[in-house]
This record gives C-alpha cells, structure tokens and sequence, in this order.
C-alpha cells in the first residue's frame, strides 16, 4: 500500500510540486522552467521561456530582447501557494474526474505504484484539454492526492503555515496557522463518501487500524500528525463525519 505523505520537502517544483534534482533547470516531470539563469518570464501569458528566445512558444508573442526591464521570473516560497485566479479551476476539476474514472476502470490503481504515478503522468501530458503547462502540473497534483494521498485536503497539508486541518463534514474545512490561527477555506469534498474514501486511505496504512462500528478513531502518521475522526451520533447523523489532523509538536 502505498505510503502517504505531505510533509514539504526543499526539492519540490514550485510549479507542480513533483519531486526533482535541488539543481535542476527544468521540471522533468512539467517542463517548467526553474532557474532565472536560463528562464525568464513571458509578458504576454507569463509563462517560462528560454532567455534567448524570440518568441514565445506558448502564446507565440513576440519577445523583446533581454534587458532589466523585462519581468523577472517569479520564484514561488514555500509558504507561496499560485492565485487561483491565475489558472482555470473549474477545467482541472472536470478533467480530473474524467481522467480518474479512467485509471479506475482500467484498475491502475491497484498495480505497482511507480508504474501508476509515470501512467498518471503519461495520461495527463497526453491529455488534448485546452490547459496550460502550469494548469497540467496541477492537474497532475490532484489525481496523485486522490490516488495516494489526502485528496483535496493535500495543498493545504503542503503548506508549512498550516498547522492543524479540521473538517467537518464534506463542504466545512479549516485550518490553524501558528501566526492567524483559525481560517475558513474553500476546499470542500465532493460528498461525505468521498470523504469517507479519504478517511480509509489514510487508516489503510500499515500498522493502523479503523473500525466502522466506533465512535471515535485515531491513529498516528509516520510523521507524527496526529489523525482523529468522529462519526456523527445517530441523533445527529446529518452533521457529517468530523476529520482532524493535528501536528504534534
């Protein structure tokens, strides 16, 4: 069963957040590019060109010569998340349930994990939707935390600010950071039972255990966050499934 993880690491793309080499260039896995040494940025769609470049290959601009007026690459911090105003939301949404569906019919969840993640990655550079390379590396994010981790709850787990993640039933998630404390979000889950396959993944990992019939269940992940989950009460079973996950220490 594949592990699950969320943990920030430093030698993640800040485009798509697959793992890549600490001094690599270029994302191998988006092909976005990463070092303001070889890169800048397009004044016309934003994207990542080469510096000697004279058009740009994705909104085929033309590109004025290099000089300390052309907009520097923007470098996104770990505690940087991109607008969701600067990509096409509801496109990656729709293009996630159809390519899922289409992992699960052919059962390519339930082979090697390497070979799902590079079929993964395969199905969504070969997808023929209208996105962008920035939108394609979110695409890819979300069908992986569906897949193997936390579903939609996993960029706000990536996030180092996000101390502890409260959910309270499918459409109520908030978090706790350590200098705003309590926010409201707007992730939400499709509906209790896909909340519910999230609940069990998580549970499915080695060593944990998950019962139906009680009230309450926790268990401690590998990076010591603490996992509690609370049923509804038959008297209150309209309230949803309550999920907590809470950083210890």
């Amino acid at each position: 069963m594949p592990t699950l993880a969320f943990q920030p690491e430093s030698n993640r793309c800040p485009n798509c957040a697959e793992i890549i080499e600490t001094d690599a260039i270029l994302c191998r896995f988006c092909q976005h590019g990463l070092s303001p040494v070889y890169f800048r940025a397009c004044p016309g769609c934003a994207e990542m060109v080469r510096k000697e470049a004279t058009r740009c290959r994705y909104c085929q601009s033309e590109l004025p010569e290099e000089s300390s007026n052309f907009p520097k690459p923007r470098v996104l911090r770990k505690s940087e998340s991109v607008s969701k105003h600067s990509v096409d939301s509801d496109l990656i949404n729709e293009r996630a349930k159809v390519l899922l569906s289409m992992i699960r019919q052919r059962d390519q969840v339930n082979i090697d994990e390497s070979n799902t993640r590079q079929f993964i990655r395969e199905i969504v550079t070969n997808d023929d939707s209208a996105l962008t390379m920035m939108e394609r590396g979110f695409l890819l994010q979300k069908i992986l935390d569906e897949v193997f981790g936390f579903g939609p709850l996993g960029p706000l787990l990536r996030d180092p600010s996000v101390k502890d993640v409260y959910v309270y039933g499918p459409k109520q998630v908030h978090v706790f950071r350590s200098r705003t404390g309590f926010e409201s979000t707007d992730v939400s889950f499709e509906s209790d039972e896909h909340l519910q396959q999230v609940i069990l993944r998580i549970f499915s990992q080695p060593g944990l255990s998950y019962s139906q019939d009680a009230r309450v269940n926790t268990a401690l992940l590998p990076n010591n966050s603490e996992v509690i989950v609370i049923s509804p009460s038959e008297q209150d079973a309209s309230g949803g499934t309550t999920l907590i996950i809470k950083t210890i220490g």
